[in-house]
């Protein structure tokens, strides 16, 4: 499960569209929405909250697919994560490597109290240019 901040919201045909802050790639392109069955708890999610999505699962669904399946996405508890971004930029693999290890430096700090997932991600937008986006996201052991 991939994990997706909602960045917008609205209803498509009766159903709820929620535009997240990552594309994820479906069979017929990459895509930064889902749109989810008009029932609970798909149409309790708000601008805010985090999701979990199956993006293996997802990659086999045409875009515009209504997803009614809480193994496929579902609300992430967010109330102990913490998140950054350092934007959008060109950098070195030096600089990523460096980045990184900042970030592994604030968990070990933490005192084993908190894990962290961090992406590097490199690749081209649909309409070409290319981007590296690197964030993290701390979250509170259970």
């Amino acid at each position: 499960m991939t994990k997706f901040k909602i960045i917008g919201k609205e209803w498509t045909c009766g159903n709820p569209t929620f535009y997240l802050d990552d594309y994820m790639t479906y069979e017929d392109g990459r895509w930064h929405f889902i749109i989810c069955g008009n029932r609970f708890p798909f149409n309790s999610y708000q601008v805010g909250d985090y999701l979990e999505i199956d993006i293996n699962r997802i990659k086999n669904l045409h875009s515009g697919s209504t997803i009614s399946d809480t193994s496929v996405v579902r609300k992430y508890d967010s109330s102990a994560v913490v998140s950054g971004s350092s934007g959008q930029m060109s950098l070195s693999r030096e600089q990523a490597e460096n980045f990184a290890d900042r970030l592994a430096d604030r968990v070990e700090k933490s005192g084993g109290q908190y894990e962290l997932d961090a992406y590097i991600q490199q690749g081209t937008e649909p309409h070409g240019t290319p981007y590296t986006r690197q964030g993290w996201v701390y979250k509170k052991k259970n």
